[in-house]
């Protein structure tokens, strides 16, 4: 949904300030989109992460840079 969106990108953001990040370009995505890649290679477990509005919590992944 839109505000699982608006909620990713606020983590993109958070994941970049924290050095999680390696470039100035952070992708972050839902397990739902993981799991309906052909390959997930790349991909770094953020962990669960609570969104706001949201009851339940959402496991997150960042892309690395290659």
């Amino acid at each position: 949904t839109v505000n699982v969106g608006q909620r990713l990108e606020q983590l993109a953001k958070e994941v970049t300030k924290s050095g999680q990040a390696s470039s100035s370009v952070t992708v972050v995505a839902s397990r739902a989109i993981i799991d309906r890649l052909n390959d997930s290679n790349g991909w770094f477990n953020l962990g669960k992460q609570q969104l706001r509005g949201r009851d339940e919590e959402i496991e997150e992944f960042h892309m690395r840079a290659s």
